[in-house]
């Protein structure tokens, strides 16, 4: 698919999928949904080994490309293992 194939988004972003994947602060917990989201604890666990990354990036295979894919990654400072990795910049909602 080439570039703005579809339209764009009620905040008229474009291509918002695929990109690169969110990198957050939250650290890994793979029932955090249940065990921290559910009851009202929305930053998750205070420590652990590996951090959330959301979405998918052009080096995921389709199956990982959605919005909802949630995943983690150790924390490093190999570049070959965050190349494809971002942050989202926050504004709030008026």
């Amino acid at each position: 698919m080439a570039p703005g194939s579809f339209p764009p988004n009620d905040y008229g972003l474009f291509d918002m999928i695929g990109g690169t994947s969110e990198w957050l602060m939250d650290w890994y917990h793979p029932r955090a949904h249940r065990e921290y989201y559910a009851k009202g604890m929305l930053t998750g666990p205070q420590e652990g080994q590996r951090k959330v990354v959301k979405g998918g990036s052009w080096d995921e295979k389709p199956p990982a490309q959605r919005v909802s894919n949630r995943f983690a990654k150790p924390v490093t400072g190999n570049p070959d293992l965050y190349g494809s990795n971002g942050i989202r910049c926050v504004y709030p909602a008026q």
